[in-house]
């Protein structure tokens, strides 16, 4: 259970928490850790953060995540999707990661060192007023080589989002 108090925003309307609690998470291998930081909206752009705790793995040098549009998979590897609760796809978000940052075609690449919690950014453009929340954000990720680390899974969940 994780409730986060975000301050006023100078309106008086006061302080609003945020509760993550209703959110499942798949997570890729018992040794990566997922959480959620928070799911935040401006304007038609709602910005997801997460932390990925690396428990286990060692220092991998070559940590990769798709974005929803990624041309390059290896081994198998499992683009990120957004669905939000009307069931529109969002293929043009931009994920962030340790100093890189992609959208489209193009594959993040950075480092995850063991014992550290790395922070993934996924900026969401266009996103309607309507939508409250996002029944799937899923990041496809893959530490490489695949030979040394043998993730579990090439993908991390995030089910039922609430957007504040």
């Amino acid at each position: 259970h994780v409730t986060f108090t975000a301050g006023g925003s100078g309106d008086g309307g006061g302080d609003v928490k945020e509760d993550y609690s209703s959110v499942q998470i798949s997570q890729c291998d018992t040794r990566l850790k997922a959480s959620v930081v928070s799911c935040q909206r401006v304007g038609s752009t709602v910005v997801f953060t997460c932390n990925l705790l690396n428990n286990g793995l060692g220092d991998v040098n070559d940590f990769r995540i798709y974005p929803p549009s990624s041309s390059s998979l290896i081994s198998d590897g499992v683009r990120s999707k957004i669905i939000d609760d009307s069931q529109s796809d969002y293929p043009d978000a931009t994920i962030s990661f340790r100093g890189g940052s992609a959208s489209s075609y193009r594959t993040i690449i950075g480092l995850l060192p063991d014992g550290v919690a790395s922070k993934v950014v996924v900026t969401i453009g266009n996103v309607p007023g309507s939508v409250k929340k996002f029944s799937l954000i899923k990041l496809g990720v893959y530490a490489y080589p695949d030979s040394q680390y043998h993730l579990v899974n090439k993908y991390i969940d995030f089910k039922n989002v609430p957007v504040y």
